[in-house]
């Protein structure tokens, strides 16, 4: 939300068994008292939006009041427009779109070559430069959907994979025996009690 909240510690860190300063001891030019998001937990009944409304109202300009799916807008963006992240991904894409243009530019180059001979037959036959041209293009639709098929269930894996291995090393590498989560890589980790915030 902003840089405002009750307790200088953080809910999911001091809960599930970590503590306080293991964010400090991860970023170690932050002070206890910079808070840069505070979470909300409405009781039933109250309306999200009604709420972020009213809060606006309330607080300073500072501070940003957003919904769970407002939030997760605001990461998207910054992942996808001001990060690297999605600069990379977007420049690896232009990079794969070009290199399918010139892949698909030397199959039909070398298949018009192959098959030159069948092509002059068609013309001396009398169709026409349009209906050699819609050949074509048939050929690159077909190849193109044939390329496209294996290449998208392919992606479809490898996310897959690179999904289940995230969430494997997560829980190996960020589990106490009970469950909890819980990350401190600096020094060890100092299990406070459960249930303070």
């Amino acid at each position: 939300m902003g840089r405002r909240q009750n307790s200088t510690r953080g809910k999911h860190w001091q809960n599930s068994g970590g503590t306080e300063q293991c964010p400090l001891k991860l970023f170690p030019e932050r002070q206890p008292n910079q808070i840069e998001v505070g979470l909300i937990k409405l009781k039933p009944g109250f309306e999200p939006t009604k709420v972020q409304a009213q809060l606006a109202k309330q607080l300073s300009t500072d501070v940003r009041v957003l919904t769970r799916l407002g939030f997760a807008e605001v990461e998207k963006y910054y992942w996808e427009s001001q990060g690297t992240i999605g600069f990379i991904f977007g420049l690896g894409v232009i990079v794969g779109f070009i290199v399918g243009i010139v892949i698909m530019y030397q199959i039909l180059y070398s298949d018009v070559s192959d098959h030159l001979p069948e092509y002059a037959t068609l013309k001396a036959m009398g169709y026409s430069d349009g209906y050699l041209l819609s050949v074509l293009f048939q050929e690159a639709l077909l190849l193109a959907a044939l390329g496209y098929v294996p290449g998208f269930l392919i992606a479809i894996a490898l996310y897959q994979v690179t999904y289940d291995w995230t969430f494997r090393f997560r829980k190996n590498n960020f589990a106490n025996p009970d469950g909890r989560t819980a990350f401190c890589p600096r020094g060890k980790s100092e299990n406070s009690r459960p249930g303070n915030v």
